[in-house]
Order: C-alpha cells, then sequence, then structure tokens
C-alpha cells in the first residue's frame, strides 16, 4: 500500500511540492486541507489545468475527514492561516507527522536515493541546514535533525 500524504494549507511553497509527490510512486497525496476551498482551487491552476483539475476533487475544508483517511501518515503544513494551525494538533495524538514542505520533500519526494536524486536530496538538506544556521535553539535544531535522519 502506497504512503499517504496530506496537504494543510495551499501556500505556493506547499502545492509546488505535490508534483515531487506524485512523481514518488510510493507516495499518495490523498487529500489537501483548506479553510478556503474555491481559493485553493485558483491557486492549482498554477500546477496546469489537467493537474489541478484532478487535484481540485482533493480539496476539502473538513480536517477530521482529512484525518480519517486510511493509511494517512503524514500532513504538509503548507501555510495555514494563524487562527486555523492548532488544528494540526490533533494529528499527532493520531499517530500522524507533522511536517513542514521542506521536510516532506526531503523525506518523500526522492523515493530510494540513488545516484541521480542524491544532488536533489543533499541540496533539500542544504536548505535545512541554511534554515536553522543562526538558531541558537540547540534542542529545534536535534529535533529537526532527528526528523530528517
Amino acid at each position: 500500500m502506497r504512503k499517504r500524504v496530506a496537504i494543510a494549507g495551499h501556500s505556493s511553497e506547499g502545492l509546488s511540492l505535490v508534483p515531487l509527490l506524485e512523481a514518488n510512486p510510493e507516495i499518495d497525496v490523498c487529500a489537501i486541507y483548506t479553510p478556503e476551498p474555491e481559493s485553493a482551487r485558483e491557486s492549482l491552476e498554477r500546477l496546469g489545468p489537467r493537474r489541478a483539475q484532478r487535484l481540485a476533487a482533493l480539496v476539502t475544508d473538513d480536517f477530521r475527514a482529512v484525518l480519517g483517511i486510511p493509511g494517512l501518515i503524514a500532513v504538509v503544513d503548507a501555510g495555514l492561516p494563524a487562527g486555523q494551525r492548532a488544528i494540526l494538533n490533533e494529528a499527532p495524538e493520531r499517530g500522524i507527522q507533522v511536517t513542514t514542505p521542506l521536510i516532506a520533500r526531503l523525506l518523500f519526494a526522492f523515493g530510494p536515493v540513488d545516484g541521480a536524486h542524491r544532488a536533489d536530496l543533499l541540496a533539500a538538506l542544504a536548505e535545512i541546514l541554511d534554515s536553522y544556521h543562526l538558531t541558537i535553539d540547540r534542542r529545534a535544531l536535534l529535533e529537526r535533525a532527528l526528523q530528517v535522519a
């Protein structure tokens, strides 16, 4: 069974992750949660008309239904509005990982790493390290490194 991943929010960073996830035969993008479904459907147009039409059927404003999807392993936090972020707290309680688009790209977009994808994987890892370059919170950095590992 393929690993099922949902997207929460519809930022350009999160939606640009969808083609990468779909390229991995082990991953199934099964839902796109947003409190603004029509806006999300419009944003999907940037991914091309055929893909946008197919993905529009995955857009929902019912997060509990998303969490109830059998086999869901992760929710990518792709720019939910600040007032909606608390809803993500329900996912870990159900054993579902909540991750950023960058970490999701590292964990799910590449599949088995071969020579052709090694450079992409290392570039994603470099982005993570750059984002924490100036951090003084060593615990947050350690937690992020453990997530990546």
